[in-house]
């Protein structure tokens, strides 16, 4: 995956089967198998059982890296491990924490922290008929140019505020982009005037940086003003029934 060579192992086949589903939606390219003595990074799950309880750890490589019950949230902060890590160690490309989407072949990259709205406003850009790069990374190879990412969006608010749902790009009637593009700065410059004053009128693109699309603009507004209250990653840690919805 993206030049990262990763093995995962079990002492279930379902363990692994239900970790499969979870990184099918992140990597829906698919995988390229690689032979045992080219794997650089090993992730294994061990479960480990007393007379009142079981657990389950996941390790990379001799790293303990999550100790839990097993349940749903196990499995996707396992997705979660190997995801960081192979936008840790991508060859040849950068990882940037970003929402994508393409707009007339030229991609419009949104950077932004965890839980700031930033896989809903990919999901409205892409229901205004743009193309879906990615809610997650901005893949940038070495010429500075984006490259797909189409995990399937994680969107919260349609069962509660709290609970994520992974939706597909086509659930939600987009499409995924399978090319790669350059960098619109037009548009990112066009909202740097919209809404940080950035002057441009003695440049040479200031009549189309002040001609960006006006429903990019209104679904910007339209999640500032959101009622929706976003609540830390750390608060499902300590109470893992809110993550699921009560």
């Amino acid at each position: 995956m993206f030049g990262v060579k990763i093995g995962i192992e079990a002492e279930k086949i379902r363990y692994l089967k239900k970790l499969y589903r979870l990184l099918e939606k992140t990597f829906p390219s698919g995988f390229e198998k690689v032979r045992e003595q080219e794997i650089e990074f090993r992730f294994t799950i061990k479960l480990s059982k007393t007379e009142k309880s079981e657990r389950f750890e996941l390790f990379r490589i001799d790293e303990k890296l999550i100790e839990d019950t097993g349940g749903e949230l196990f499995f996707q902060m396992v997705e979660s491990e190997v995801r960081v890590t192979v936008a840790e160690f991508a060859v040849s490309r950068v990882f940037l924490h970003a929402g994508v989407v393409a707009w007339k072949n030229e991609a419009l990259v949104i950077p932004a922290k965890s839980y700031s709205c930033k896989s809903t406003l990919v999901a409205e850009f892409i229901k205004k008929g743009v193309v879906h790069y990615s809610d997650e990374y901005a893949v940038l190879d070495a010429a500075g140019n984006v490259q797909p990412f189409p995990k399937w969006l994680s969107l919260r608010g349609i069962i509660d505020p709290y609970t994520q749902l992974e939706c597909s790009v086509e659930s939600i009637g987009g499409i995924a982009g399978a090319k790669t593009i350059s960098v619109g700065i037009v548009c990112t410059v066009g909202l740097a005037c919209e809404y940080l004053g950035l002057k441009v009128e003695d440049t040479p693109i200031v009549d189309e940086v002040k001609n960006i699309p006006r429903w990019l603009i209104k679904t910007i507004e339209k999640e500032w003003k959101s009622d929706l209250k976003l609540v830390p990653l750390h608060h499902f840690l300590h109470d893992k029934k809110s993550y699921f919805g009560k």
